[in-house]
């Protein structure tokens, strides 16, 4: 026979209430792709699949970012799948 359990204990210590998401932005992330794009600074994307793709960011809304690369096909990537962004001569200090 189960324990009887009180609704709180149920569903967890706020009761069933669900934390509220942090906002959706700080306005950092479209400050920083603003600033690589407007100076051209060259990238590494490391793609949550752990792809890599290099180039430079011609454009990038809430969803994507263009990248453009100078002897491959332009790419349009969803903010979703990127994993990080490292501009292109910067060692990451990321373990594997």
């Amino acid at each position: 026979m189960a324990p009887h359990l009180s609704s709180s204990d149920r569903n967890g210590p706020s009761g069933g209430r669900r934390r509220q998401s942090p906002t959706e932005s700080t306005q950092k992330e479209a400050d920083y792709l603003e600033w690589l794009s407007k100076n051209r600074v060259p990238i590494i994307v490391k793609m949550v699949d752990n792809q890599e793709v290099q180039g430079w960011v011609e454009y990038y809304d809430r969803d994507i970012i263009r990248l453009t690369r100078h002897q491959d096909s332009n790419l349009f990537i969803y903010k979703e799948r990127i994993k990080y962004i490292s501009e292109e001569g910067q060692k990451t200090s990321r373990r594997r």
